[in-house]
């Protein structure tokens, strides 16, 4: 009866562990934002089916070895932080912070798993190789020839490629191959039926595959976090831990200077590549900036979770109204979702407290993956972490999975039986499958809104604006935090002449996001209620954001033609700006404007 216990535990487990690290390929057409949004309620579904072996396993298995370690108490503490700091009133990410707590049980969940069977490590890491080939595969059609193809890594529904997430996922899966390549290549080659030549050949198979595919994708951060990962992984597979622990103690001044020089060099590389290429690194630079900026505004407490853009708007206004900005600052200012640096994220959303939590736990699941000799998940680890300060990875599901996978496997002990300790929580892994079942609940609700949304969507398109209105209207309750829906909404409304909604929609989206679409739409709906007065509020609040946005400078020339609120003098500076700014990129629409605004100088006889 024991085996038959373990033989179901191992199936169980394996396979609801492989559909959570199969996130990567998960996309529902029938949802709206389905690539997305269908990555979070299969991970939901997931971790329900994980809970419910690591449920049976706690059931058939005599005392659990769970040990409690610093990185368990770090990631509570964080997670604790996330909540305490939420913005409850607003309620920006309600479901982000959802994903946020079942984060918290997948990794206790994990620890309890592999404590118990350690051997499902390498059979986890031949999943991920796996997923790393199919996804080098699907891009390299993508990226080589057929953009036919659906990629798992796609904006909105599936129509546009972003090579950057792709070739961030590669470069991380890419030291896992290598560690595991340098481990068995002594297993004899002719026995391909064993289990060690098998992970081998599909560990090089893996290697030969991301290397064809990762320069395709032209991410300067993914080649960094790769080839970093790659040296690091080879050094400790040719020198050992232990080597390498004498060295650092022997040279400790040296190991820290190095460790210092290593970091500047690492931080400063995108400044020297703004010195070299300006006009590329331009809008990079002004959003560390203006972030920085923002994190020394509010240092301890932070925005709450969602409340960069916000934010970042605000501060960005009030660095151009400083006349500190230069003109490659102002001609290259956006209003971004995220920060492309994930730390600098945090530290603006849950404060220096928060990033420093975030850090020590990486920090000490690197000093765990060492000392247990986790050779393969360090190096991803290292990474993830070199890619997110470049980039937004953490932003995305799929990425928050291989960090839990990977810093589990390095936290957690490889031998399965543990020497009792005051330390041991024998029930930790129960407990955590219970809360995943309940935020499991907490969900569910989603579901339908999102495919209501995606019903909505196809009527807006076949011009049934009215029925569509009514539609968006009962999503609200549900749907109020996605700054996608508040801006289909409001567009809908504006077209149906309901100028009142759209004011209500599209005023809570700019507490949310700093979309010039919104404060476009805030002007309109108050130019057709007659109040001019409020339309030119809206549209000089959008100048101080993007001062270089030639679209708003062409409402605010539309807006001053205007018979009930003509100022020739305001027209003809607005008109000015219109015909002399030059855009980052010379569209039709913009073309279109520029001869709209001349036609009507003319008329005016200017």
């Amino acid at each position: 009866m024991k085996v038959l216990f373990k033989y179901l535990r191992l199936l169980s487990l394996s396979t609801s562990g492989a559909l959570l690290l199969c996130i990567v390929f998960a996309a529902n057409p029938e949802i709206a934002e389905g690539t997305i949004t269908g990555k979070i309620f299969w991970f939901h579904f997931s971790i329900l089916l994980l809970a419910f072996s690591v449920l049976f396993m706690e059931a058939t298995v005599k005392k659990s070895n769970f040990t409690f370690s610093l990185p368990d108490g770090l990631l509570l503490l964080f997670i604790v932080l996330i909540l305490f700091t939420y913005d409850r009133e607003l309620d920006p990410q309600p479901e982000r912070l959802l994903f946020a707590g079942q984060i918290g049980t997948l990794w206790f969940m994990l620890r309890a798993v592999l404590q118990t069977h350690s051997e499902l490590r390498l059979f986890f890491m031949s999943i991920l190789i796996c997923t790393g080939i199919f996804e080098a595969i699907w891009g390299m059609g993508h990226l080589y020839g057929s953009p036919s193809t659906a990629h798992p890594l796609l904006r909105a529904d599936g129509l546009l490629f972003n090579p950057t997430p792709f070739s961030g996922y590669l470069a991380i899966i890419l030291p896992v191959c290598l560690n595991l390549a340098l481990r068995f290549r002594n297993c004899d080659k002719m026995a391909w039926w064993e289990a060690r030549t098998m992970v081998f050949y599909l560990a090089v198979f893996a290697i030969a595959i991301i290397m064809i595919a990762l320069p395709g994708g032209m991410s300067r951060p993914a080649w960094l976090a790769a080839g970093a990962s790659c040296c690091w992984v080879f050094f400790l597979r040719k020198s050992g831990w232990e080597l390498l622990k004498k060295r650092v103690i022997r040279h400790n001044k040296s190991v820290i200077f190095s460790c210092v020089i290593l970091f500047l060099i690492i931080s400063l590389l995108p400044t020297l590549g703004g010195i070299f290429h300006p006009d590329q690194s331009a809008n990079r630079m002004l959003m560390w900036n203006v972030t920085t900026k923002a994190i020394l505004n509010q240092p301890v407490t932070g925005t709450g979770m969602g409340g960069f853009p916000a934010l970042f708007a605000q501060t960005q206004a009030d660095y151009f109204a400083s006349g500190k900005a230069s003109d490659t600052e102002l001609a290259a200012a956006g209003c971004p979702k995220f920060a492309y640096n994930d730390y600098l994220q945090m530290g603006l959303e849950f404060g220096v407290a928060g990033l420093l939590l975030f850090a020590l736990w990486i920090g000490f699941c690197l000093y765990y993956g060492l000392k247990n000799k986790q050779v393969g998940a360090t190096g991803a680890i290292l990474a993830l972490s070199l890619f997110s300060m470049y980039s937004y990875p953490l932003q995305l599901p799929s990425f928050w999975i291989l960090l839990i996978f990977f810093s589990a496997m390095c936290v957690t002990r490889p031998e399965s039986i543990q020497k009792s300790s005051p330390k041991n929580c024998p029930h930790i892994g129960a407990f955590a499958a219970l809360v995943a079942c309940i935020l499991f609940f907490g969900q569910r609700s989603y579901y339908e809104p999102y495919k209501e949304w995606k019903t909505l969507r196809t009527l807006g398109q076949k011009d049934e604006q009215k029925v569509a209105a009514q539609g968006y209207m009962c999503l609200y309750p549900h749907l109020s935090h996605k700054i996608e829906f508040l801006q289909e909404g409001a567009r809908c409304f504006l077209q149906c002449r309901q100028y009142s909604d759209a004011i209500v929609w599209s005023r809570r989206a700019i507490r949310l996001s700093a979309n010039p679409e919104f404060y476009y739409i805030l002007a309109e709906s108050h130019q057709q209620l007659g109040l001019y007065k409020q339309a030119e509020k809206y549209l000089l609040q959008c100048l101080h954001i993007l001062p270089e946005q030639i679209e708003t400078y062409y409402r605010l020339t539309k807006l001053y033609a205007e018979t009930n609120y003509y100022h020739p003098e305001k027209l003809r500076l607005a008109a000015h700006s219109v015909l002399t700014k030059k855009p980052v990129v010379n569209s039709k629409t913009t073309i279109q404007m520029k001869e709209e605004v001349y036609q009507l100088l003319r008329e005016q006889s200017f």
